[in-house]
């Protein structure tokens, strides 16, 4: 199911079976000006997995639930796609059985 999407970014639910895991993906397009300089990602208790693709090369990171804001910028908008995938705040332990905190 398609929650909302425009040409940049588009966000889907994850299969029925996967739901107590993930809580959705995000594909964003970024045009040139898309993120802002000051963009910040909010804290929250959920991981995510990005896979961003910059035209030659994949790059993955894993962002873990933190406490204080982190500053991206506009650094996400050198890429030419992007795939977020939010897992929910126990999904990844459920998913790899490794703690969070490690």
């Amino acid at each position: 199911m398609r929650i909302k999407g425009d040409t940049q970014f588009n966000i889907y639910s994850p299969h029925a079976g996967l739901r107590k895991y993930i809580l959705h993906y995000n594909i964003v397009f970024p045009e040139h000006n898309t993120f802002a300089p000051q963009y910040t990602i909010m804290p929250n208790a959920c991981v995510t997995l990005s896979l961003a693709f910059n035209g030659t090369s994949v790059f993955a990171e894993l962002w873990c639930a933190s406490l204080t804001p982190t500053l991206l910028g506009a650094e996400p908008n050198c890429y030419r796609v992007l795939l977020l995938i939010q897992l929910s705040p126990y999904g990844l332990y459920q998913i790899t059985r490794q703690n969070q905190f490690d």
